[in-house]
């Protein structure tokens, strides 16, 4: 309750003075974990994702929000670690497809983030998911693809307006000058 109020000081002794009573609860590592993020402690929240693991191997949860700190880090080989281990445990959770694109992108490995980032839209379509798409497609010359993606984003979520913003500037610089100002 603590965190949820953005009392981290009292959150982290709650968490552990919890893990003190009982070390085999990995609820209690995992939303300490939570407050070292926010905090800045990512080897601390590393370690206590950690300890879930291990505690819990088969935790969906875990194995993603390990790969969100690997990716933070740096370590992009590890976060793809993670996150096919996450979807080996729950293959239907789009977040961990669309962080999964995330590093692909980073690693400009952009036909694999394209392709997990169409399995996430598969699960669960949005805004932002299709606008990232249609931006790798851009990138890779697939303006028609590109096109029909931010138009998609738009769709879903009108007041998208990085997708007016990207839908606007593919427009121009395919020359259609009427209608690129139209979506800026």
């Amino acid at each position: 309750t603590e965190a949820l109020l953005e009392d981290f000081n009292d959150a982290m002794s709650d968490f552990d003075y919890s893990i003190r009573l009982n070390p085999e609860v990995a609820d209690a590592y995992f939303n300490r974990s939570l407050v070292k993020g926010i905090n800045g402690d990512f080897v601390g929240e590393l370690s206590d994702i950690n300890q879930v693991i291990k505690l819990s191997p088969t935790d969906a949860l875990a194995y993603n929000s390990r790969g969100i700190v690997k990716s933070m880090m740096g370590d992009y080989p590890g976060a793809l670690e993670d996150y096919d281990m996450s979807i080996k445990f729950k293959k239907d959770n789009p977040d961990v497809y669309f962080n999964k694109a995330i590093v692909h992108y980073e690693l400009k490995e952009y036909v694999s983030s394209i392709k997990d980032f169409s399995t996430a839209i598969d699960i669960k379509p949005d805004a932002e998911t299709y606008n990232r798409r249609a931006n790798l497609k851009y990138k890779l010359n697939d303006f028609t693809g590109a096109f029909d993606d931010y138009c998609k984003a738009i769709e879903l979520d009108r007041t998208c307006s990085t997708a007016y913003l990207n839908r606007g500037y593919l427009k121009f610089m395919l020359k259609e000058y009427k209608a690129a100002i139209d979506d800026y």
